[in-house]
């Protein structure tokens, strides 16, 4: 599914080619971690222990993709052929030792070798009952080569990340059992499709990236030390706000609407705490409330402004779940609910954890949602933020759960995925990043819809002036990567500025969660900007091209 990239409909996006390499003041003195996930570190280890005893069948995978990759970690980087006639291997998918995660639309199946497998096994002990991990959808590995000196498609510049779905650990019936399963929240509902309907993980070549989400550590507490706390009760705030993302994304997934244009036409609804705490105020209206309450809910959702792109939802489901608890001090008296619409949500919770038939299932073309759980919040939990030291609280409470990007981040992150300056160092840096911003160019230039007017014309004029003094700085080598991000700064102040959102237009507009931002985090874009972090958790690639791994125990892996 195709998602929001940018609009890079305005000539100012040329300011973006060094946007990553400047931190944004307006988050400079929030809390910066650590973080925790909510999973132990130990039990993430033995995760991945199980998980290594897969890899990928590099001759099944480059069947499926028509590709020679001689290994998985070429399969996950693309080949940057540069207008100097240079070439360098970007591995913008890749993290290290990857973690393979299989997966398969059906119960069982067989892999790269033959071997009959369970179609979600391994997905089934990455993701533990009722946890939510963010997935983006990819076709990195269909596009092994880019060549700039010309145009740059604009799913390039999204490294072909084309959409987010949100895995949930759930427990469904089989043969007359309970079994552990794993399945998907989509926007579109009823993505991806297929055979095996809404709710699953797609077709053998549009494989995945997997992240698990980090909360701050002050959720933890402290020892008498003053170190952070690590018992088992102290990690019961964070699945209190792992499973409020839950259930905001059960209840956001039943009533929002997708948008027609959502490759970059539609403005992100929710893009402050306050935006979010309106649109949860219409969600709980939506699925409980009556009257004009439930009229105006559903206006609201219907509102271009208002739809929801598939990355989205996991923007504002998280965002909302951590600004409001859903128990009664976060709704009645936090959003203004009344009581007998509260009383009432409550009432199709339970209704909808007994099986019964409720707004969350109605209204969801998904029937993999009915084995979701749903949660109220305990007694006296409050918005994550208030957790936080006092110094920061105040930084924290205008946070979202993370930060959304405008079209100068957009490039930026692609430019640093390609070149990595810090590390090639400033002379093969700046002559590498200023070469491939000339050839980005006439890309740039058509993109900002000024291709077909003439030289003469003040935008192009100014266009062509800011791009100048963009290169001269981009090109040039400093005497430190600082000292180049020094230069830098003005000009980056002024294309986030100029490619945000503009006064006078739709709220939200130029502003942007597409599925690339949970990938570019996890690279360490915008880390300790929102309220949640992201890890990355394993590489989802389908069981027809895994095979299993030497030395180890078969039988536990399945």
């Amino acid at each position: 599914m195709k998602t929001v990239g940018s609009t890079f409909r305005k000539m100012v996006l040329l300011f973006s080619a060094g946007a990553l390499l400047v931190p944004s003041a307006a988050f400079a003195e929030g809390y910066k971690g650590p973080y925790t996930t909510l999973k132990t570190p130990k039990a993430i280890s033995r995760i991945n222990k199980a998980a290594r005893r897969f890899k990928v069948n590099m001759p099944a995978f480059n069947r499926a993709f028509g590709t020679e990759a001689a290994d998985f970690k070429r399969a996950s980087s693309v080949e940057v052929k540069l207008p100097t006639g240079q070439s360098l291997i970007a591995p913008t998918h890749h993290f290290g030792n990857e973690i393979v995660v299989p997966y398969h639309d059906g119960a069982s199946t067989h892999d790269a070798k033959g071997v009959q497998r369970s179609g979600e096994g391994p997905l089934s002990k990455l993701v533990g009952s009722g946890e939510v991990l963010w997935a983006v959808k990819n076709h990195r590995n269909s596009h092994p080569s880019l060549s700039l000196g010309g145009n740059v498609d604009k799913e390039e510049i999204k490294l072909q990340d084309s959409h987010a779905q949100f895995l949930v650990g759930v427990q469904r019936k089989a043969n007359g059992k309970r079994v552990r399963g794993v399945m998907t929240f989509n926007n579109p509902q009823g993505y991806p499709g297929g055979e095996a309907g809404a709710g699953r993980f797609g077709d053998p070549t549009y494989n995945s990236l997997i992240f698990r989400p980090k909360f701050p550590s002050y959720l933890l507490g402290k020892t008498a030390s003053g170190r952070a706390s690590r018992n088992p009760e102290s990690r019961s705030l964070i699945r209190a706000f792992n499973d409020n993302i839950r259930t905001m994304m059960l209840g956001f997934n039943a009533v929002t609407k997708f948008p027609g244009d959502y490759n970059g036409g539609d403005p992100l609804g929710a893009f402050t705490p306050e935006k979010a705490k309106e649109a949860t105020r219409h969600m709980i209206n939506a699925i409980a409330g009556t009257g004009e309450a439930k009229v105006a809910a559903e206006r609201f959702f219907a509102d271009s402004n208002n739809k929801v792109y598939c990355a989205e939802l996991g923007f504002l489901s998280a965002s909302a779940a951590l600004h409001v608890p859903l128990n009664h001090e976060g709704v009645v008296r936090g959003l203004g609910i009344p009581e007998a619409t509260w009383n009432n949500f409550k009432s199709l919770v339970a209704k909808h954890n007994a099986a019964q038939s409720t707004p969350f299932t109605t209204l969801n073309s998904n029937g993999q949602v009915a084995n979701v759980k749903a949660s109220l919040s305990p007694k006296g939990l409050k918005p994550m933020w208030a957790y936080a030291p006092e110094a920061v609280r105040q930084v924290e409470s205008k946070k979202m759960a993370f930060r959304s990007m405008t079209s100068a981040d957009m490039v930026g992150e692609f430019l640093r995925l390609l070149v990595g300056r810090k590390q090639l160092g400033e002379q093969a840096g700046a002559q590498i990043e200023g070469a491939l911003l000339a050839g980005m160019k006439p890309a740039l230039k058509g993109m900002a819809n000024l291709g077909n007017l003439p030289e003469t014309d003040p935008r192009v004029q100014g266009f062509n002036q800011l791009f100048s003094a963009i290169h001269d700085v981009v090109s040039r080598p400093h005497a430190s990567y600082d000292a180049f991000r020094t230069a830098l700064k003005p000009l980056m102040d002024q294309a986030r500025a100029a490619t945000g959102p503009q006064q006078g237009g739709r709220p939200g507009e130029n502003l942007f969660a597409p599925p690339h931002l949970y990938h570019v985090m996890a690279k360490g874009f915008g880390q300790g900007e929102g309220l949640l972090g992201l890890e990355y958790a394993g590489h989802n690639v389908h069981w027809s091209q895994v095979e299993q791994a030497l030395n180890s125990d078969r039988s536990n892996a399945r």
